[in-house]
């Protein structure tokens, strides 16, 4: 017996009906029933007969009835307690970003973290994403929001994907493909694409780009405001995830691509924190209904 059977069971006694019932709690009638079914035969009787009205309690189930109420109010209560006292429990979430790739959605998640767990801290740490690794294995660091690793690195790690990106391109403001609404591969021809260095990544920025006639330069480190300063003063563009564009738009022009970049989510520990475990939820919750690729 559980709390959704009880529901299942209290909803159709009041509605009289078991398609009400269902209607009502957003589910189908057969998911309803069997949720019933389950129930009659963890106590052992029935608790409805059918008749040309629909559906009656039995004598058992009147019985039932009152004391099943009850047991899901103290459940209720219970339950809302406990969430209370976790809550209010003090604890610290430490997550790790490189300088210039701060995620914007990560600030939605964050804030629902803070209305969720007012009383715990949350420490950004400011570090290259190939240190990201090393921090959350040695517990200095909880998680971190990243391309998707290859196998190799994520020995003692997890990685929960959150989406699938596309890339966006960064450029000086009036560039030819500036006035693009969307870049194609073939729109790259003859465009030098500065490519960052991130061996962690399963899909690096090359590969998809190798077919696309642009010449592309490997760069021998992350990201960082000198690259910003070569694509401001040139004609050269850099290819970063869509999923990070807003970072980069107070400075440069950024244009999105429907070239596909693998997934994005977020690096743990194979041990989680609990910190790290609240996070991840309040994460899930505001981050998929929010963002589309650009």
């Amino acid at each position: 017996m559980n709390d959704r059977q009880l529901r299942s069971f209290l909803q159709a006694a009041d509605q009289k009906s078991f398609s009400k019932a269902a209607a009502a709690a957003y589910i189908s009638t057969p998911a309803l029933i069997q949720q019933i079914n389950l129930l009659e035969e963890s106590l052992g009787f029935r608790l409805f007969v059918r008749n040309h009205h629909g559906i009656e309690l039995t004598d058992a189930g009147k019985e039932f009835y009152s004391a099943a109420t009850e047991i899901l109010r103290l459940y209720e209560t219970a339950r809302d307690r406990g969430r209370a006292l976790e809550r209010s429990r003090s604890f610290t979430l430490r997550i790790a970003y490189p300088s210039e790739q701060f995620p914007p959605f990560l600030l939605l998640a964050y804030e629902a973290f803070c209305r969720e767990y007012p009383e715990a801290e949350v420490i950004f740490m400011q570090s290259p994403f190939k240190d990201h690794f090393r921090q959350i294995l040695s517990g200095d660091a909880d998680l971190s929001i990243l391309a998707e690793p290859s196998g190799e690195w994520l020995s003692g790690l997890r990685f929960l994907p959150l989406c699938e990106d596309t890339y966006s391109f960064c450029m000086r403001p009036g560039h030819p493909l500036s006035r693009l609404s969307k870049i194609t591969l073939r729109d790259l021809a003859g465009i030098k694409v500065l490519c960052g260095s991130y061996p962690y990544m399963k899909v690096p920025f090359s590969e998809p780009l190798q077919n696309s006639a642009a010449r592309l330069e490997a760069l021998e480190k992350e990201y960082d405001m000198d690259v910003r300063t070569t694509c401001l003063l040139s004609e050269s563009v850099f290819v970063i995830h869509t999923l990070w564009s807003k970072a980069y738009r107070a400075f440069l022009t950024v244009v999105p691509s429907d070239i596909p970049a693998g997934r994005v989510g977020v690096l743990y520990g194979a041990g989680p924190s609990t910190a790290a475990e609240y996070f991840l939820s309040c994460l899930r919750k505001e981050f998929f209904p929010a963002w589309r690729p650009a």
